[in-house]
């Protein structure tokens, strides 16, 4: 359901094998994460998920692969890890940047 050049032009690796299902909890949990769960439920109902993909704040598709790669290889959910798109040598990856440059 979820298709990767939709997504990222650098998911390199998407497991296009992987059932509907666990990408979509992947994507769910990332969501969750980022404090858009009642987004993620909204697309869901309304058939707009590869819409809501499209949106969502770089790092976040990403997010969802690693989280794929973890439950494959264990059969368990790991917690999502997000990281800024391009973390600041010397500082630790955060959701939010607050010293860019902008």
């Amino acid at each position: 359901m979820l298709d990767p050049r939709a997504a990222s032009a650098d998911s390199s690796g998407y497991e296009t094998d992987t059932p509907d299902e666990v990408q979509q909890e992947a994507v769910r949990r990332v969501c969750g994460a980022l404090g858009m769960r009642e987004q993620f439920e909204a697309a869901m109902a309304a058939g707009e998920l590869l819409e809501m993909l499209e949106s969502l704040p770089r790092g976040a598709v990403e997010a969802s692969v690693r989280l794929m790669r973890g439950y494959n290889r264990t059969g368990e959910w790991p917690e999502p890890i997000l990281t800024s798109p391009a973390p600041q040598r010397g500082r630790s990856p955060s959701p939010v940047d607050e010293w860019s440059d902008g």
